[in-house]
């Protein structure tokens, strides 16, 4: 049997990318054997050529010779997004059509690579990847990925063309990674990714640089969302990834900070991620001894605060928090305990007050018993104050960006006459980490009772702080902290 064939234009489009032919590409069968002739491509950082034939099922002889753009690899693997530089490419192909022994290497230059499910790509690749008939070798493949270095090695053995199993190691410094909304890492370390079509695990250890979790809670709304039975928990498809095993511990002592419209607090971390990537169970602890929670126009110094995942079944952390504020005259003492399902709050005061007292100190800026008389417009100023929480969230959202303040709220208030009326709070970081200075004054009254506050914090240990009250009256303070070990 002979024949040929001979093609006047041949191209491969994927996406906005394109290879076309060079010359007449030809395909010739003498006596059994396929032969290919001036089989040679070019587009965008590509230009190769395909020499050799068959002489049948059992005997290929193919050559694979000149430079591809990375485009071309979303040919070969669906996870593969997106493409970029290039990679020499050198591969002979020999024995069967359905299990061919391949020989050569790609030597990458400048590559650039998007993985689906991934939330970031990696770019700056080079490195060389060797084919060794069933066994595909990564030499030191370098890269950068969310500012920081990779550094990419491994191995992964086929059956045919498909994968039977493999081993990969990454080590990388200062890659800093967004995900998810809200939160920013940077992260040094290493990870191994082993297993094979059926079983895979990812493991190693993994420092936090840094961290810091910004994005605002909308407690109203969520509140009034969950009354309303929209807060269902939604199970998120992960892709191909997801019933990968995990077994990596994740650490950091410093630069780890909460800081929305709820909190400003440093955290220590030490925790192991296990389970899977669809369904992770955190195991370890979160601790903190100092920073500040905010709830109204008190700002609660946090004295110690614990939280240790314990559980490996289920998500039910160990409570153990213990913070202060000073409202007025009272020195109030906040503490929680218990699980994250089942805990329990304890209230304490200086001078004592009942909890009733501390709660409504704490809401409306008097006790009980000074609101005596009062309570139908006051209850009635909170269940407005829930019932636009949406809107009020929206507008402390919307205020906060545009004047660039880090703290910017609403609340209500029980003032000198006998209505409740707003409070604004407005906070700002003026030196990162040292100088903070707060402003609360109620709106809407002849007299405004304006409370102003600055904190100073000299280190970890020493802080001075100085405050005008309500009533006119200036104070001062020096905050000492010290730890037992």
């Amino acid at each position: 049997m002979k024949g040929s064939a001979s093609f006047q234009r041949l191209a491969v489009a994927i996406g906005d990318y394109r290879i076309d032919n060079e010359g007449e590409p030809g395909i010739e069968v003498m006596n059994g054997k396929l032969s290919f002739s001036e089989f040679s491509f070019s587009g965008k950082g590509t230009r190769f050529s395909i020499t050799g034939g068959a002489k049948d099922v059992d005997a290929l002889d193919i050559t694979f010779l000149g430079s591809m753009h990375l485009s071309l690899l979303r040919l070969l693997y669906k996870e593969v997004e997106h493409g970029d530089g290039v990679a020499e490419v050198a591969l002979t192909l020999t024995n069967e059509w359905r299990n061919p022994d391949v020989r050569g290497e790609l030597l990458i230059k400048n590559g650039e690579l998007k993985i689906k499910d991934l939330p970031q790509k990696f770019t700056a690749l080079n490195g060389k990847i060797g084919f060794d008939r069933e066994v595909i070798l990564v030499d030191s493949v370098t890269g950068v990925m969310g500012g920081g270095k990779l550094d990419l090695s491994g191995w992964a053995k086929l059956n045919g063309i498909a994968l039977r199993d493999f081993s990969a190691q990454v080590a990388f410094e200062n890659v800093t990674a967004r995900y998810p909304e809200g939160l920013t890492t940077t992260l040094s370390g290493g990870l191994a990714y082993d297993g094979n079509v059926s079983e895979q695990v990812l493991s190693g250890d993994v420092v936090i640089m840094r961290a810091r979790y910004e994005k605002r809670v909308e407690w109203k709304t969520m509140l009034l969302d969950m009354a309303r039975g929209f807060s269902q928990k939604r199970k998120v498809d992960v892709g191909w990834i997801g019933d990968t095993q995990l077994n990596i511990r994740f650490h950091g002592r410093e630069n780890i900070i909460l800081q929305n419209n709820l909190a400003k607090i440093p955290f220590e971390v030490d925790v192991f991620l296990r389970g899977t990537v669809g369904q992770p169970q955190v195991l370890g602890r979160v601790e903190t001894n100092k920073g500040l929670v905010y709830f109204r126009r008190n700002d609660f110094n946090i004295l110690h605060a614990s939280v240790d995942f314990i559980d490996p079944n289920r998500m039910n952390p160990v409570l153990d928090v213990q913070a202060e504020t000073r409202v007025r005259e009272y020195q109030l003492r906040l503490a929680l305990s218990g699980t994250a399902e089942r805990s329990t709050l304890s209230l304490i005061s200086e001078p004592p007050l009942s909890e009733v007292d501390i709660l409504s100190l704490l809401a409306l800026g008097k006790t009980a018993e000074e609101m005596t008389g009062r309570e139908t417009s006051v209850g009635m100023t909170e269940a407005a104050s829930f019932a636009t929480g949406q809107f009020q969230d929206i507008f402390e959202r919307r205020a906060r960006s545009l004047t660039g303040l880090d703290r910017f709220q609403v609340d209500p208030y029980a003032g000198k006459g006998d209505t409740s009326v707003p409070r604004v709070t407005v906070g700002k970081e003026v030196i990162q980490d040292r100088l903070y200075l707060t402003y609360s004054s109620n709106v809407g009254t002849p007299t405004a009772e304006q409370v102003f506050r600055i904190e100073y914090i000299l280190d970890r240990n020493f802080s001075l702080i100085g405050e005008r009250n309500e009533l006119g009256y200036i104070g001062a303070d020096i905050k000492f902290r010290f730890e037992f070990k």
